[in-house]
């Protein structure tokens, strides 16, 4: 398999990121109270909004001390970002899953299916923490985060090159990869610095639209 790491849209040591956890759990028992903080955070923000996130509310609700809770996450943005990685983990195995397409689409087809699945995960993002996912976006990037959830599995390169080669009009030749990267670079791109300037965009029909004309004029022959 091809290495992915040029598909990568956008090159996060150079971005505002959020922190870190303090450290990655190792054993079993560890892994399901980061599981369970990771879990609570979603549970809470999805009922109560960002207001409503406290180490206190973590607690109540995921069962951990405060104290874990620390040992692990340094601040409540923190346990957002992983909340984040969680959500975008799972759109894309859910979405992963439903393809290839069962029957082989047109070329418009794919690329609505594709723009739906990347706008689902910003409207999801946007609705559970507005103002961190302004600030951050660009660090949850959809392809870098397919790359990194698929790895030693599938790449975003290779995945859209074999779903554009199976597209029942597509003309395949020798830039089938180059079309897939650039479908990729562009999706990633414009629809986080469209969002950022104007985040009603996300429930824009009109929106939705030219990002579909977007892709298809990149890859139609």
């Amino acid at each position: 398999m091809n290495n992915s790491a040029r598909i990568y849209t956008l090159d996060t040591q150079s971005l505002d990121c959020p922190d870190p956890m303090r450290r990655i759990p190792q054993q079993e028992r560890s892994r399901r109270m980061v599981a369970a903080i990771v879990e609570a955070g979603l549970k809470i923000l999805c009922e109560h909004g960002r207001e409503g996130l406290s180490t206190t509310s973590l607690e109540l609700v995921s069962g951990v001390p405060k104290s874990t809770i620390y040992e692990y996450f340094p601040n409540l943005d923190a346990v957002v970002a992983e909340v984040f990685h969680f959500v975008i983990r799972h759109y894309h195995e859910n979405g992963y899953s439903l393809y290839p397409l069962q029957e082989p689409p047109m070329l418009h087809e794919f690329m609505a299916s594709i723009v739906d699945w990347v706008l689902i995960k910003h409207k999801t993002l946007l609705t559970l923490d507005r103002g961190f996912y302004l600030r951050y976006s660009r660090f949850f990037d959809f392809w870098m985060e397919f790359d990194k959830n698929f790895l030693g599995k599938d790449s975003v390169e290779d995945f859209l090159t074999r779903q554009l080669c199976y597209c029942r009009d597509f003309i395949s030749g020798q830039n089938d990869r180059v079309l897939a990267q650039a479908t990729a670079h562009s999706l990633s791109l414009t629809t986080y610095v469209m969002i950022q300037e104007t985040p009603r965009l996300i429930d824009d029909s009109e929106f939705r639209k030219m990002l579909v004309r977007m892709c298809i004029g990149i890859c139609a022959k």
